[in-house]
């Protein structure tokens, strides 16, 4: 068994830790009972403490990790991602949303990311702060490229009609909702079994489970998570510019994930794009979008549970550079 426990008391308790940790429990018990995909909840504890539950143990590493272990390829990952997202395209996103006893707090997304930067402005306190200039930067340039402030780049997502299927979508059904490659566990042996971990339920849309997983892949996340990068800022610049340069120091695990992003990719243009109401002319630049939401919406559990503000600033740069390159139809070269 797997036990996973959190606090009543201080940041764990609220919208994005007791009520997220108790939906979990509850989606887990529903879901869990009917897939293999998802590890089922045995025993749920609370008291005036804490809230506890019991899950079954899957004897596995992440996907992530077997990349960093050099145990599976990036094609090979990208395989066991079809796998993954054609049984959920069968037996989740084609039933309404799992029902769980807290709803989302946040209006939409965009909603999510202002009010979790808001959040991470009163953790650090009106501080002078390299995370503190990135988000309140009139003009910012991450890794040299010119990108629009988070202000306006929530307003112009939230805006314009191109990019409100993030927004706004008209579909809701069941899906995991966090799904990055460290919430995939894969199991020994050439049969490659897996089981899907800490799903988010307030998440009831596929778009973010595919967001989830391009945060990996194209954006980065466990090359973060896992401290393979390093980050500078360089405020005071002309007109007020304020400049991010984040460093990836892994080049051999970055072309796995890129050859598993390419080949992921291109079977999720072709098999998903219909199941989420997406036109496949726009489909990369919506998911890019979406990702980079996905990475916006971070920095504040990095920074207040983690006490990480490097992590949390790489996450902000990040987010902010891919957002730009989906407003523009670009993609990193």
């Amino acid at each position: 068994m797997i036990t996973k426990v959190i606090s009543k008391h201080g940041t764990s308790n609220g919208t994005d830790g007791l009520h997220r940790h108790r939906n979990e429990a509850e989606w887990l018990a529903l879901v869990g009972a009917e897939s293999d995909l998802f590890p089922r909840v045995r025993l749920v504890q609370e008291d005036a403490e804490s809230y506890a539950f019991e899950m079954d143990f899957f004897p596995g590493y992440s996907a992530a990790e077997l990349i960093f272990q050099r145990r599976i390829s990036g094609s090979r990952l990208a395989k066991i991602l079809v796998r993954i997202y054609e049984e959920l395209r069968s037996s989740l996103y084609c039933r309404p949303p799992v029902l769980i006893g807290r709803v989302d707090p946040d209006e939409n997304y965009v909603a999510k990311v202002r009010r979790r930067c808001d959040l991470t402005r009163a953790a650090l306190k009106g501080a002078d702060t390299p995370l503190g200039a990135v988000l309140g930067a009139d003009l910012i340039r991450v890794n040299g490229r010119l990108c629009p402030s988070l202000p306006d780049l929530l307003l112009r997502i939230e805006t314009d009609p191109f990019w409100q299927p993030i927004v706004r979508p008209r579909r809701v059904h069941a899906c995991h909702g966090d799904l990055i490659l460290e919430d995939i566990l894969v199991g020994p042996g050439p049969a490659y079994e897996v089981m899907l971990i800490d799903p988010n339920p307030y998440n009831q849309y596929g778009l973010l489970d595919l967001a989830k997983t391009m945060l990996s892949l194209w954006i980065g996340y466990e090359f973060i998570y896992f401290d393979f990068f390093e980050v500078a800022v360089e405020a005071g610049g002309s007109e007020g510019c304020v400049s991010v340069d984040v460093i990836v120091d892994a080049n051999d695990f970055q072309k796995e994930y890129a050859e598993a992003a390419e080949g992921f990719m291109w079977y999720a243009r072709s098999e998903l794009s219909g199941v989420l109401g997406l036109p496949k002319t726009a489909f990369d630049r919506l998911v890019r979008m979406a990702a980079s939401l996905a990475a916006l919406a971070i920095p504040a559990f990095h920074l207040i549970r983690h006490n990480r503000p490097d992590r949390a600033l790489a996450f902000a740069a990040l987010g902010i550079l891919h957002a730009s390159y989906a407003l523009d139809g670009d993609a990193p070269q």
